[in-house]
């Protein structure tokens, strides 16, 4: 296999490679420019000639953690509305495993809201080193006001379809996920909007009913951001969201694995439940994220991190400081499941919900070449970004 024009081609070899569908115990991934082109076994003189190749003496390969929720990290945050916000993020982000991400925003007006999404969209365009900007999650600003968590009370507003339009209009392609909440007054007809704009409709910070949440899937809602947290509690003669979505096959739900947000027993029930392709790992971090513990914003409100754990100044949680590499590890320990199994849950099915799996989510050939190894511990190692080695803690191959 020769250079292409896009790039050289680079080989990994001697690692577990978890695609996540199949296992190989002692595998080679090779790839030219940009993409995977081969996936096979190791073996002694197999490797293509004048290749650039990588030995991971044992580590574990697995695709690029992709997050569809994350509002900042190390000191930065998507409503600090500027490139080198979202910047800070990637480059962060990159070094803990996680290659692709949908940066994400608190409930905000439209004016800031517009000035993060022409950031996101200078960063999409630059292909900076680090993760790929995937697009943007507005967590908000439609959402119930008696169940806001850390959400920012003076920035709630009512659902207005025609802003929502008007916002899309001016930046096509660019917003992945909106989260409301399915019971507000015109909820419904804003889902089956999104559903025909191809953008996500997720339910969030929700006091909805059974009857309505299963209303709002056929009306298109496919997803559910951090299930349990921010929405009506499952009761038995209330299912209430929670049961709603636990129970409706195709519909996605976020988990988020920090030990805090939920209990371990919680994360185990939402994995026997849930379908292997609805389950989603997702970390709802914000800036303190890789920063010691103190006092932080997030969307305008002051939050305090002891501990590693960020809460509002009554006791909410806000957020984590949760990194994906960390909630895969956690998840395997909550639930027992096999790592393969806990690692779709942050690679092909995020993939999937944001309609990319025809080039991310997986470590096959014609995918993008974004390629994480980890040590026994899940500590990030090395991480590739679309083929170019964008991490590697032994400061070899850079």
């Amino acid at each position: 296999m020769r250079q292409t024009e896009s790039g050289a081609v680079v080989v990994l070899t001697n690692g577990r490679v978890v695609t996540p569908f199949v296992e190989i115990e002692s595998g080679t991934v090779v790839i030219s420019g940009e993409k995977i082109v081969e996936v096979k076994p190791s073996r002694p003189g197999s490797l293509p000639p004048n290749a650039r190749v990588i030995d991971l003496g044992g580590l574990t390969v697995v695709p690029g953690f992709i997050d569809v929720h994350i509002h900042g990290a190390h000191g930065a945050d998507a409503l600090d509305a500027t490139a080198e916000a979202i910047l800070t993020m990637a480059r962060f982000l990159a070094q803990n495993g996680t290659t692709a991400f949908v940066p994400t925003t608190a409930s905000a007006g439209w004016e800031q809201l517009a000035n993060v999404a022409a950031a996101a969209a200078e960063v999409k365009k630059l292909g900076a080193r680090g993760a790929e900007v995937l697009g943007l999650h507005l967590e908000g600003p439609f959402l119930n006001p008696e169940r806001l968590g850390a959400q920012n009370p003076a920035a709630v507003q009512d659902v207005d379809l025609g802003r929502v339009a008007t916002f899309l209009e001016h930046f096509p392609g660019l917003v992945r996920i909106i989260t409301l909440a399915p019971e507000l007054p015109g909820a419904l007809g804003l889902i089956r909007y999104l559903r025909q704009q191809g953008v996500v409709a997720a339910a969030g910070h929700t006091n909805a009913d059974f009857d309505t949440m299963n209303a709002a899937f056929q009306a298109g809602l496919t997803h559910a951001v951090h299930l349990f947290n921010g929405m009506a509690q499952l009761h038995h003669r209330e299912p209430g969201p929670v049961g709603a979505i636990l129970t409706t096959p195709g519909v996605s739900c976020e988990v988020i694995c920090d030990g805090h947000h939920l209990h371990p027993a919680a994360v185990r029930l939402a994995a026997f439940l849930k379908a292997p392709s609805d389950l989603i790992l997702a970390t709802d971090a914000m800036r303190a994220t890789g920063l010691p513990d103190g006092e932080y914003d997030l969307g305008g409100l002051s939050v305090r991190v002891a501990g590693g754990v960020a809460r509002l100044p009554a006791g909410s949680l806000a957020g984590s400081t949760l990194t994906l590499a960390e909630a895969v590890r956690n998840a395997a320990a909550f639930t027992g499941f096999p790592l393969a199994e806990v690692v779709r849950w942050a690679t092909a099915n995020p993939a999937r919900l944001l309609k990319i799996s025809d080039r991310k989510g997986h470590i096959a050939p014609g995918k993008d070449a974004d390629i994480v190894a980890l040590d026994s511990d899940f500590n990030v190692v090395l991480t590739l970004v679309r083929g170019k080695v964008v991490w590697d803690a032994r400061g070899r191959h850079q």
